[in-house]
């Protein structure tokens, strides 16, 4: 057991971390957390969480914490859909707009590079869509707080792994083979300028049409992900283009962007102008909850559903989508009815609508969790857990199976934190209570079966 002085300093140097650099520190490493700082205060926890307390984040201590949190590990196209997108949509709409003002000038941000196999993907990416290219004024700003990781991005030599998903003639046509790997050519390189930032404190001041944050805010604490929410919004001109994570999505003023869906990933874009009263009026007319008659029949849906009448709730819940087409909830709801019959592609689309109409929808990142365990996709699974309990930290069922992943790696302590969760939603809620409109399990049989698996552990 960790004593009280330890312990106080353990949470002290918690406070810093969130308040500095904003990760989510209980969340994404709990038990973790003591032996990450006592590795790295070699037995002096005292002096080191003293040295955090007045250092600079490009300090030592502060990049030896860095380098133990942050997962530095990428390649280059990495997520290619992402790339695919970019090529065939963000990349041809922004390059019309600047044909047509007459101003030949793009600039890009990648923020939280890592070793640069994004900005280096982009700038390829650039290279390949613009046939004079030597005509254009392109920027691209790749900041990280790792220095250590943006001096290697810098050099910009490569092995072999960060390949692994490019085509063969890749690195010969864009690298040159060195000691040590491949270097990315000059005429790549000098697209790209690195520069050491902590997105809290000290943002690029330049406005961008285009900003990759990948991977970012699902680690920061709320408060923390509305302030970077904020600056990115600010960072770019109207009209520009924001990319996030896939397991990511815009949690605060939603209504000054436009989301487009592809494939669960998330792309935003900033409106180009502030929405009219009027225009709020209307959106908030189209909400479902405006519709008793919708929600009767919506309730139905999930009635037969429970009861496995899977037809009749199908029949239902086209009903309402043909009503109303921006019905998140019964999008979602179809999709489980479609799962059940394993057509697994057409229940991704409609989890796509769903998801494009609200992002924080909890339940239809946890059922595309359960797809992509249908599909043996294991890592896209948890991302997507991850996901729900972002948009819902109480998602009894989400909680429950990310509990499940960690206790098949391993990891007692956060597979026991997250069913202690799980349980807590269940014994909240009355006894006889669905815990969910994708599950028949009572909140009562829902804790029956997290008990026992929390007694499991005792004989694991």
């Amino acid at each position: 057991m960790t004593d009280a002085p330890t312990e106080a300093l353990i949470t002290q140097a918690s406070v810093l971390i969130e308040q500095r650099i904003g990760i989510n520190i209980r969340a994404q490493f709990g038990d973790e957390l003591p032996t990450i700082l006592q590795t790295i205060a070699q037995g002096d926890l005292r002096t080191l969480v003293a040295e955090l307390e007045r250092a600079p984040e490009n300090a030592p201590p502060w990049q030896a914490l860095m380098r133990a949190l942050t997962i530095g590990e990428t390649y280059f196209f990495r997520d290619e859909a992402y790339f695919q997108r970019l090529r065939g949509h963000i990349l041809p709409d922004l390059i019309g707009q600047r044909r047509q003002q007459g101003r030949l000038e793009l600039r890009i941000w990648s923020a939280g590079c890592a070793t640069g196999e994004e900005p280096y993907s982009i700038a390829i990416a650039l290279y390949e869509s613009l046939s004079d290219l030597s005509r254009w004024n392109i920027q691209i700003t790749a900041t990280d707080i790792n220095i250590q990781a943006l001096q290697q991005a810098q050099q910009g030599i490569y092995r072999d792994w960060a390949f692994r998903h490019t085509a063969p003639d890749f690195q010969r046509q864009y690298f040159d083979a060195v000691s040590g790997g491949w270097q990315i050519k000059p005429f790549i390189r000098a697209m790209v300028t690195f520069e050491h930032v902590n997105l809290l404190n000290n943002r690029p001041q330049a406005r961008f049409d285009l900003v990759f944050c990948r991977n970012v805010l699902i680690y920061l604490t709320s408060p923390q992900a509305e302030r970077l929410e904020e600056a990115l919004h600010n960072a770019l001109h109207p009209g520009g283009w924001l990319v996030l994570g896939q397991s990511e999505a815009l949690r605060y003023a939603r209504s000054r962007w436009m989301r487009m869906a592809v494939g669960g990933l998330a792309f935003y874009q900033k409106l180009q102008a502030a929405k009219s009263p009027a225009a709020a009026a209307a959106q908030a007319a189209a909400v479902p909850g405006h519709n008793p008659s919708l929600i009767d029949d919506y309730q139905a849906a999930v009635n037969a559903l429970h009861n496995n009448q899977l037809e009749a709730a199908e029949r239902l819940l086209h009903t309402v989508l043909e009503r109303q087409r921006d019905y998140a909830a019964a999008h979602t709801l179809l999709a489980f009815v479609l799962a059940n019959r394993r057509a697994l592609s057409d229940a991704h689309q409609h989890l796509d609508v769903a998801l494009g109409v609200n992002p924080l929808l909890a339940d239809a990142h946890y059922l595309r969790a359960i797809l992509f365990l249908e599909e043996e996709q294991d890592g896209l699974a948890r991302q997507a857990l991850r996901s729900a309990l972002y948009c819902q930290r109480n998602h009894a069922l989400a909680a429950f199976m990310l509990g499940t992943f960690y206790a098949r790696d391993g990891d007692t302590a956060r597979a026991v934190r997250e069913w202690e969760n799980a349980q807590q939603v269940a014994v909240a809620l009355p006894s006889s209570a669905r815990v969910s409109d994708l599950s028949d399990m009572t909140a009562a049989s829902f804790a029956q079966l997290v008990t026992s698996q929390l007694e499991s552990l005792k004989y694991a």
